[in-house]
């Protein structure tokens, strides 16, 4: 599958959302685009399976980008993370990571 933001009109209009939100949160800079992580929830000890372009298993919505830092995943939706003044991403450390997926390049 090809590299997309949920409701971006445009591979452009992806790219640069996924740009901003990587420089607002001072995100890795890499060739490859994040479709899914899949990760233990150390609150409730299950594995989540966190998508771009599917509802969040906390119900905190879409998940529309995923990026990676040096020692986090951020899973951004839009009220957390895309959203001028809205919450932050959902933080999920590399070591409870199992499996990431990517788009196709």
């Amino acid at each position: 599958m090809k590299f997309f933001v949920p409701a971006a009109k445009s591979p452009e209009k992806s790219e640069n959302a996924y740009q901003a939100a990587r420089k607002h949160y001072d995100a890795l800079e890499t060739e490859k685009r994040i479709r899914s992580i899949a990760y233990l929830d150390p609150d409730t000890r299950t594995t989540v399976l966190a998508t771009v372009g599917r509802p969040t298993e906390h119900g905190l919505g879409i998940v529309m980008v995923i990026l990676e830092s040096d020692s986090d995943y951020l899973v951004c939706t839009w009220a957390r993370g895309l959203r001028p003044r809205g919450g932050r991403p959902t933080t999920v450390s590399k070591e409870n990571v199992s499996d990431v997926q990517y788009f196709e390049q």
